[in-house]
């Protein structure tokens, strides 16, 4: 019995329900666990999967205890078990988390770990309805936050350390298949955590920029160079653009060098305070530089990212037969920065937001594929994962 077949059951299973089905895997685990070990047998094992409602047999059960049971001690550990039903974060999902957990530590009193403290000052309950109800007050939700990070593996310390913080977010992200969805969900639920912009302005402190925006930037991208390099081929363009910028002949450039070569296809960053739809802004244009900047590093190689430019139009092309570049239609500056509102954005207090991204202001939004709707009202805790078919129906309210 192929026990990887049996779990790939199981996290469909459970992703139906979204996070409230790996969050019960969880709970029902600590329930079956009665000596309190972080292990169970065969027995409670069977109990834990028949609480989650999992339809599995008897035989795929004990195939399960036999899997997990890597000791031999006819026992299942909690870290075996359940972190491998739920699944590992991806890379930039891993990376967002930990990126709004150490700016959250260091707005509060840096010393890695988040108390309740900690996350008041930005931990805001406005949609929730058990406080518009009056049914909880708002430190009330914020400490039932908190304590649903101990699950019974934190010891009740009442603080959340950086293990405990990706922890919850893993079980959020198991329920959650689109990558600029979690996103936009974790940009919301600490929006009101800022900080200090360039030129002293307030700017969300945790931003992440949708992959739809970046996929429209490239296109974009593509289409300049097209249109720019009539007469000799546009890999050649590109190359030869870049090593105008390279000073060093390195065959890399810093985030600055790439700008000014993008400028010289059409891309100029946008400034804060700028009026109208003039420039890319800096985020988005940052998204596109991170994309192949896969060592992490200050500088990307332009080789690398015009092959790797192109050979993503050409992997669109092979499976969109009605993909174009050169000529394709609304592919316009215009249309990717017409949310991105510098002027009414900085008299609001806020940052301007993706278009996929919620906008505070309650816009309706328009995302890169053309479909409408609006995550402006999606409640800021966490906890709440709205479903596929809720999403379809294009706004949530």
């Amino acid at each position: 019995m192929d026990v990887e077949d049996i779990l790939v059951r199981m996290r469909q299973m459970l992703k139906k329900r979204g996070a409230v089905g790996i969050r019960g895997l969880t709970r029902n685990f600590q329930i079956c666990d009665t000596d309190k070990s972080e292990k169970l047998n065969l027995a409670e094992l069977t109990k834990c999967v028949n609480l989650c409602k999992l339809d599995l047999s008897q035989e795929e059960v004990r195939a399960l205890h036999r899997h997990f049971d890597s000791s031999g001690d006819g026992l299942v550990s909690f870290d075996e078990f359940v972190k491998t039903v739920r699944g590992r974060m991806s890379e930039p999902r891993k990376k967002l988390v930990i990126k709004c957990f150490e700016a959250l530590d260091q707005a509060g009193d840096g010393n890695g770990q988040l108390s309740v403290a900690d996350l008041k000052p930005y931990f805001n309950v406005e949609h929730d309805p058990r406080f518009l109800t009056g049914e909880k007050t708002a430190h009330e939700l914020l400490q039932e936050f908190v304590d649903g990070f101990e699950r019974g593996q934190g010891g009740g310390d009442g603080v959340i350390g950086i293990d405990e913080w990706i922890g919850y977010y893993e079980e959020l992200s198991a329920g959650i298949d689109d990558d600029d969805y979690f996103g936009v969900m974790l940009v919301n639920a600490w929006s009101a955590l800022k900080k200090k912009g360039p030129n002293g302005e307030e700017v969300p402190a945790i931003q992440y920029v949708c992959e739809g925006d970046i996929d429209v930037l490239e296109q974009i991208l593509r289409k300049n160079i097209f249109q720019k390099s009539v007469g000799t081929n546009e890999v050649r363009a590109l190359k030869e653009t870049f090593k105008r910028f390279d000073q060093d002949n390195s065959g890399e450039v810093n985030f600055r060098e790439f700008c000014r070569a993008m400028e010289c296809f059409g891309l100029s960053v946008s400034q804060p305070g700028q009026k109208g739809s003039g420039g890319v802004p800096p985020d988005v244009l940052r998204g596109l530089f991170n994309r192949y900047n896969t060592d992490g590093s200050e500088c990307i190689s332009y080789l690398e990212f015009t092959s790797g430019l192109f050979q993503r139009e050409a992997e669109a092309r092979s499976s969109d037969p009605a993909f174009t570049t050169g000529n394709g239609a609304n592919l316009t500056l215009p249309n990717l920065v017409r949310d991105y509102d510098a002027v009414a954005a900085s008299a609001a207090g806020l940052a301007p937001p993706p278009r996929c991204m919620p906008d505070t202001r309650k816009s309706p939004l328009l995302r890169p594929d053309g479909k409408g709707g609006s995550l402006g009202n999606y409640p800021v805790r966490p906890d709440r994962v709205v479903r596929p078919e809720e999403r379809a129906k294009g706004f949530f309210r």
